[in-house]
């Protein structure tokens, strides 16, 4: 068993000894620590790509999904930039402001925070649904889904279904 041994000299001779059993607290921080880092492993393996928000409007969480989807350097990204600086590296692929005046608001505003979602299509052809989420700190999850490959199976099937209607009308 851990033991915290405190020694106090006594002015008049002798010494007085405390000890405290430190064992729960110890196991506590080893628990507490192994959760972490759970979360963090779990964390950076989401195909995802995940980043937290403070009430400040600064970064304070991402995983790696995160800066390869928006092929931002991880080490900006770890200098805790704000909403705004992330907006301006995010802009390059994707120009529409009213979605980016939506994820502003998500994360800065003060009332109505409220959960939000959408589709966004860059300019690099990479579709991605987007979600945030209010945590209760103050702070805002946002997260983007890469859904490319079933938007473009959905197109080609939607296309081969009109293909077939238009032939089928040929037929009459």
């Amino acid at each position: 068993r851990p033991l915290r041994v405190v020694t106090t000299p006594n002015p008049e001779g002798g010494g007085t000894y405390i000890f405290t059993d430190i064992t729960e607290g110890l196991e506590l921080e080893r628990r507490f620590d192994a959760l972490i880092r759970v979360q963090g492993e779990t964390l950076d393996n989401l195909s995802e790509a995940v980043a937290v928000f403070g009430s400040d409007g600064r970064l304070r969480l991402f995983n790696p999904a995160f800066h390869r989807s928006w092929k931002l350097d991880p080490d900006v990204l770890t200098q805790r930039p704000h909403i705004e600086q992330v907006i301006g590296l995010c802009r390059p692929l994707y120009r529409d402001e009213t979605v980016w005046h939506a994820l502003r608001a998500a994360v800065t505003a003060l009332d109505e925070r409220a959960p939000q979602a959408g589709r966004i299509e860059r300019s690099d052809g990479c579709v991605m649904d987007y979600a945030t989420v209010p945590l209760p700190d103050g702070a805002t999850l946002v997260t983007f889904h890469d859904v490319t490959d079933s938007v473009n199976v959905e197109r080609a099937l939607r296309e081969r279904n009109e293909a077939l209607v238009a032939a089928d009308e040929l037929k009459l």
